[in-house]
């Protein structure tokens, strides 16, 4: 962490811990310029979010929250309870462990590009800003859920498990409203999906979205594996791993060309949704292995084992579904 972060008053206790967020955090509202920082033509356009800067922020007063206890924390931010004390609510707030150039331009980009999202199923964002200190943030709903990796994992019969076929159509919606914004999530897993109390269904982590109206991006090399990975994994678990640089994306969910480091489009977040049911219909993943390296070779060569050998009593439209979601061209 680059610093200790800015001054703000003692934990308010009264703020509950139980929201359930990715540790890479999720959206960010649409930042306003400082007053010093005039809006110039190359912070507006497709590819605004890569000529921001923590500077082009406003600052914030940190007496505005009421910070509470971290509960997620990633490679790139942590993510915090706190209460919005003019507006009276709790919100999550999301601060930027490093405030170096390139993972703050990246911590804006992801802001400024879940910004745009307004769906039922994305996670609203409240406001961007920076520290007296200079640290970047952001504040979004806080939002109380389970992941849905979880809630599977939970389900011991077939017909539990389909009864969460409308989570994952709100999911297919949601994605279906980005790619209508040109905007592809990149790392959708059953991590980044929570299910409420109540049934709601939202989509998270939108650190590795891409939005296709950018005018290029970094060419793809070599796959990277774990061990030459030179950024921090999101998440613990092998087939559960986000990875970046070359790859990027969560191996055991990842369409083929996204395993090999190509760029992808929209196709790869269908290929994605294909694997969530998956997984959903057989209680696991479609991909499993000792390592990152095993899971992507095997991506590469070939598809999974297919449903009707690990689960028999799927119906065939969902099969069907799954095996063209998950077909080897994109």
């Amino acid at each position: 962490m680059a610093g200790e972060g800015p001054p703000r008053g003692e934990p308010d206790k009264e703020l509950g811990t139980e929201a359930t967020l990715d540790a890479s955090g999720v959206g960010t509202p649409e930042p306003r310029p400082d007053s010093r920082q005039p809006l110039t033509p190359a912070h507006t356009g497709p590819g605004a979010a890569s000529g921001w800067k923590a500077d082009d922020l406003p600052m914030v007063d940190p007496e505005r929250y009421l910070i509470g206890k971290e509960f997620a924390r990633g490679g790139m931010g942590r993510i915090m309870s706190a209460r919005d004390r003019r507006l009276g609510r709790n919100v999550a707030l999301k601060e930027l462990l490093r405030n170096e150039a390139d993972p703050s331009a990246r911590f804006i980009r992801e802001a400024l590009v879940t910004a745009r999202l307004q769906h039922p199923a994305i996670v609203p964002v409240y406001e961007a800003g920076r520290w007296p200190t200079g640290e970047p943030f952001y504040a979004m709903k806080l939002v109380s859920g389970r992941p849905l990796v979880d809630v599977i994992a939970d389900m011991t019969t077939m017909e539990e498990r389909l009864a969460l076929l409308p989570n994952v159509a709100s999911v297919a919606e949601a994605i279906a409203y980005a790619h209508s914004e040109e905007i592809v999530h990149r790392d959708l897993k059953p991590a980044n999906i929570l299910v409420g109390e109540f049934g709601e269904t939202v989509v998270i982590d939108w650190g590795l979205a891409k939005d296709l109206r950018e005018a290029a991006e970094r060419p793809p090399s070599r796959p990277r594996s774990a061990a030459d990975n030179d950024t921090e994994s999101d998440e613990p678990s092998v087939d559960g791993q986000t990875i970046e640089g070359s790859v990027m994306g969560t191996p055991a969910y990842m369409a083929p060309e996204q395993a090999r480091g190509e760029t992808v489009g929209a196709a790869a977040d269908v290929y994605a949704l294909g694997a969530i049911l998956y997984h959903l219909l057989c209680g696991e993943a479609p991909f499993v292995g000792r390592s990152v390296d095993e899971i992507l070779d095997r991506v590469v060569r070939g598809g999974p084992v297919p449903l009707e050998k690990r689960a028999p009593a799927v119906p065939r439209d969902l099969r069907a579904i799954v095996t063209k979601a998950m077909q080897r061209d994109p």
